[in-house]
């Protein structure tokens, strides 16, 4: 059946409509263990040209590759235009006999064409609109949308396209660096790099005209876009051509302008301003502190990450610095932050909250794109091909030198130069300015030799790459153990004093090695940094952190192990499914409570003492634990957990204050949670109290039960975890009892 999706609100035309196909299970499931198959062998027949839906491929690749042929200076004074097509309902419009044909031409084999067919002979269906559904008719053309083969399908489909485009010598591509660029897709968004188009486009308006007549796509030549790349272009007679004619368009949800530096403004500048007006129509909710955090995680991130992944372009400091003071205010509801944003940035593992560092984000995104430079071979991606072809040098060497050095006599490829200049802004802030161990010896235009002799191509492929390589047990080696090692005939003893030389002035720890930096472990590290996620968290380790354990020690008397430490901060999010409680547990780890001996110091004159028992200091262990009124409270607290998990649990501020059990005691998993569980609650009431002069307990009696009851059932029903349900319950109704009308009620909200 298909569902038809209405496109535009203010046109009710046939056309206004998308068809969106609902398919069986059973068609879903053998369209899937089809695609899985299929997915393995396309990167091998379909060329790179194409990178849509086809795995280890991605869209950055067709934007980077745009952006290097508009901006990089052309050598030639031929007229050069590109062309955006606009495939006219794609995927609705391939003939399954030209379908099948192409799959046995890539070299398909019959099984799998068959199964294929099997789910593309005679189908029928029917058009759902306003829940009144047409007769059943059949199907004679296109992929299904919403099919896990149709992408894959389309792919193969569209492929002869961009085979001939590549071979005819009658479309003349654009010429980069050497290497002539002719065509661009993801999926159905085709780009051509065209020159000399008085000639070159006719031969592609053929081209597409006869792919139609065998496969049915037809292309919108009106909607399609002719952007002039070079000066050269607006000498012709450009509206002769049947497309539309713009200085600017919008490719893969990217604003592409004439000018690179208009790059920033049409889109980060936009993007800045959809944000704010977007945080200021949320600010007005009734959200909570993880809430409003979870906003910024899934509607402001993937648009700038998207904008970092796919424009390389320099953003300076004071952009982040705006975005993140609109963020904070965002989620702090316009009031006074009361933890520290690096500690909101930090993982859940380790007492965060993942608040997105975008300043690192755009960094992991631009070093992801910066390390291909470091892993050129048969599989590069034609951006990266010509951006290594732009350098007269190595770009490897030209990222571990020292930041000092001037990079543009070396290129003048717009997007090296940004790339690189954001390499230089990474390393000043992490303060990684000399010269790095992990510099290539062959090609390095800092040490002449590797250039004049060929001899350091030799030391190459016996496994000398870099300069670490010259070190054993991190202490420079001499000759004779490279000889040893690496097997090098002793006439090369000339060159390794050239090298060993050129070491000893650059690097200032010779003939020690000093520790990997962590550029230094991204670089060398190709498989396990790779994406963006690995770089970013490798980034994200660097931050400094205020760690408050040494203020929780002093407050409590105690001493807190690494081990306990940790599992504190972990409870954060492991005590509670409730995203409230969760956000308690941080604001008590991180002291983000106002005590009145902080507001002591905070306001001279202020009485530091505690209102509860008039006596001592009122610190955040005072106010949670050591007070004399809150004795007897803990003590039915502990009571109520000994009894029902009928083990001995003794009072104490680790386990009060943040649920966790000293060293020593060991009880199973389910137990620990309903400790951990347990003690929060408790440590509720005493912030819903925290100005009240009464122990929490004796105000409200019933309260820590029937919330503990409350959340048993949303622990039953979620997570199937009877343990805590019958822990609880046991001395709920034997050892305190209490109103069941009440818990009847309470329990009337889950």
């Amino acid at each position: 059946m298909n569902k038809e999706l209405l496109q535009c609100s203010l046109n009710l035309g046939c056309a206004s409509y998308r068809p969106i196909s609902l398919l069986n299970n059973d068609v879903k499931i053998l369209s899937k263990i089809l695609a899985r198959r299929m997915e393995k062998v396309l990167p091998s027949v379909i060329s790179q040209d194409q990178t849509g839906f086809i795995k280890g491929r991605h869209l950055s690749s067709n934007l980077r590759r745009l952006f290097n042929v508009i901006y990089s200076p052309a050598k030639s004074n031929t007229p050069e235009i590109l062309l955006s097509l606009d495939a006219e309902k794609a995927f609705d419009m391939i003939e399954w006999n030209y379908l099948f044909t192409a799959l046995e031409k890539f070299g398909f084999g019959p099984n799998i064409c068959a199964w294929i067919k099997l789910l593309y002979t005679s189908p029928e269906a029917s058009v759902c609109i306003n829940k009144i559904c047409s007769d059943y008719f059949k199907l004679e053309r296109g992929t299904r949308q919403g099919c896990p083969l149709s992408p894959l399908l389309f792919a193969i489909a569209i492929e002869p396209l961009a085979v001939h485009c590549r071979n005819s010598y009658q479309i003349k591509g654009i010429v980069r660096e050497g290497l002539e660029q002719k065509i661009s897709l993801y999926a159905d968004d085709m780009v051509l790099y065209i020159s000399d188009p008085e000639n070159t486009v006719p031969a592609v308006l053929t081209a597409l005209t006869e792919f139609q007549k065998i496969s049915g796509l037809r292309i919108n030549l009106n909607k399609s876009i002719l952007f002039p790349v070079n000066s050269q272009a607006y000498n012709i007679k450009l509206d002769t051509l049947p497309f539309t004619i713009a200085d600017q368009f919008k490719y893969l949800g990217v604003n592409i302008t004439s000018k690179h530096k208009a790059l920033y403004q049409q889109n980060f500048g936009v993007c800045m301003e959809k944000i704010k007006q977007d945080l200021h129509r949320w600010s007005t909710l009734h959200l909570t502190l993880a809430g409003r955090i979870n906003i910024v995680k899934m509607n402001i991130l993937p648009k700038l990450l998207f904008l970092f992944q796919n424009i390389s372009i320099y953003i300076n400091k004071s952009f982040f610095k705006q975005l993140d003071s609109i963020i904070t205010s965002f989620i702090w509801n316009s009031k006074h932050p009361r933890i520290r944003r690096a500690t909101l940035q930090r993982p859940q593992a380790e007492g965060g909250m993942v608040l997105p560092n975008f300043q690192f984000y755009y960094w992991a995104a631009n070093i992801q794109a910066i390390k291909t430079w470091t892993q050129i071979n048969e599989h590069t991606q034609a951006w990266s091909a010509i951006e290594v072809k732009s350098c007269s040098t190595s770009l490897y060497s030209r990222l571990c030198s020292p930041i000092n050095e001037s990079y543009r006599k070396y290129t003048n490829d717009p997007i090296v130069l940004y790339s690189l200049r954001i390499w230089n802004q990474i390393r000043k802030h992490f303060k990684m300015e000399n010269l790095l161990s992990v510099a290539p010896l062959q090609g390095n235009h800092l040490f002449q030799p590797s250039q004049v002799y060929p001899v350091f191509n030799t030391w190459k492929s016996f496994g000398i790459k870099m300069l670490r390589d010259l070190y054993i047990d991190n202490i420079f080696t001499s000759f004779e153990q490279l000889r040893s090692k690496f097997n090098l005939p002793a006439t090369h003893f000339f060159y390794y004093l050239q090298i060993r030389n050129f070491v000893k002035q650059k690097l200032p720890d010779f003939p020690h090695l000093a520790p990997s930096t962590m550029l230094e472990k991204i670089l060398l590290n190709s498989e396990e940094t790779n994406t963006i996620s690995a770089i970013y968290k490798i980034l994200l380790e660097s931050l400094p952190f205020k760690d408050p354990r040494g203020h929780w020690e002093e407050d409590l008397l105690i001493n807190i192990s690494e081990k306990e430490w940790k599992v504190a901060k972990q409870r954060i999010h492991s005590s509670s499914i409730c995203a409230k409680h969760r956000i308690i547990q941080l604001k008590i780890i991180y002291r983000a409570h106002l005590s009145r001996l902080k507001l002591s110091k905070m306001f001279p004159g202020q009485d530091p003492t505690c209102e509860r028992c008039n006596q001592a200091p009122a610190s955040l262990g005072h106010m949670f634990w050591a007070c004399t009124k809150l004795t007897s409270f803990w003590t039915k607290i502990f009571k109520c957990l000994s009894d029902s998990l009928s083990i001995t649990i003794p009072p104490n501020p680790l386990t009060a204050v943040f649920g966790v059990l000293p060293d020593g005691l060991e009880l199973e998993k389910d137990k620990q949670t309903v400790i951990a569980f347990t003690t929060l609650l408790a440590r509720r009431l005493i912030l819903l109290n925290w100005k009240n002069p009464n122990s929490p307990l004796i105000s409200q009696p019933y309260e820590l039960y029937v919330y503990i009851y409350i959340y048993i059932y949303i622990y039953i029903y979620i997570y199937i975890n009877i343990y805590i349900y019958k822990y609880i319950y046991i001395y709920i109704y034997t050892v305190e009892p209490l109103d069941t009308s009440l818990i009847r009620s309470s329990t009337e909200l889950v």
